[in-house]
């Protein structure tokens, strides 16, 4: 699969290429301010969740000490959660949308510049081609401030919060001491392991075509305004088309066809169609950026000679 080849390429990125360190250098006198840890506003979201599952943790293991004053400060606590689950959402459900559509738009600005500078021609001379140190600044470009890590980390982090959030939840079911509802949080936590193996799908394919977006936009373009344009109007085409066809073919067109369908079947189907549809475009975009400079399939390793 390209979306696989791609990804462990990002991965291992080329550690002592040249550009790449250049780009690393580049990239951090750019955006001093930028550190690369995890914003205030994140650590402030993680810290207010936490704080909702420390006193729903105290209802729910001592009721006795549940007065109208803890509920009355539960309702407090409960009402400003929208922030913090937008900025957790973004950490999750919609994190390659997000951090891929950035990142594009960096990669796609380094490249141009290359070409503004008439550097891109020299790139042309060397011996493993152009894609290899247009590869090299695209890796610098991730990795400047350990930002493709820290991401990482990030979206573990929260998913992890968000795993114990929902266990604080069922706690009081698990309690009880009841069969079936063991095997209703059974089945729970096999609905939340796909959830989770969604996600990570979703974030893997996002950022790789996003990478894409960013240097084939910088590659044909050379303004500024031009290379977010086609950054943002390429990611965003197939990115929501895609999440469109899967539910239309999943949620209508199918039941339409053959009769109906177990919502599970539908929801899988849908996920299926949309990761299918994104890898396909990956497939194209990658082989017509080979073909554009020119790099037969069976040469990649030269683009990656220089990773670690």
């Amino acid at each position: 699969m390209t979306t696989r080849t791609l990804w462990r390429a990002l991965n291992q990125p080329p550690a002592t290429h040249p550009l790449f360190w250049r780009t690393l250098r580049r990239c951090k006198d750019a955006s001093p301010t930028y550190s690369g840890e995890i914003s205030r506003l994140d650590r402030l979201s993680l810290a207010y969740v936490g704080v909702f599952m420390g006193i729903l943790l105290l209802t729910n293991t001592m009721p006795i000490i549940q007065t109208p004053l803890l509920t009355a400060l539960m309702v407090l606590i409960t009402l400003p959660l929208v922030m913090p689950l937008v900025i957790l959402l973004r950490n999750t459900v919609f994190c390659g949308t997000y951090y891929g559509l950035n990142w594009g738009i960096e990669i796609s600005q380094l490249v141009a510049q290359e070409r503004q500078n008439h550097t891109y021609d020299l790139l042309h001379l060397l011996p493993p081609g152009v894609l290899a140190p247009v590869w090299a600044i695209t890796t610098g470009c991730l990795y400047a401030n350990q930002r493709f890590n820290r991401v990482m980390e990030l979206r573990s982090t929260t998913l992890r919060v968000i795993g114990l959030l929902v266990t604080i939840i069922l706690l009081p079911i698990l309690v009880t001491g009841h069969p079936e509802f063991y095997l209703l949080v059974g089945l729970f936590g096999l609905c939340a392991g796909v959830v989770v193996f969604v996600l990570r799908v979703d974030y893997i394919q996002s950022v790789v075509l996003g990478v894409l977006a960013g240097i084939i936009a910088g590659l044909n373009s050379l303004s500024p305004f031009e290379t977010r344009v086609w950054v943002i109007g390429g990611f965003l085409l197939f990115q929501v088309n895609s999440y469109v066809a899967g539910v239309l073919i999943g949620l209508f067109i199918l039941p339409a066809l053959i009769g109906a369908i177990h919502p599970l079947v539908q929801w899988t189907l849908v996920f299926i169609v949309a990761f299918a549809l994104r890898e396909i475009a990956i497939s194209l975009i990658w082989h017509q950026l080979l073909h554009q400079v020119n790099i037969p399939a069976h040469d990649l390793k030269l683009i990656f000679q220089f990773s670690a």
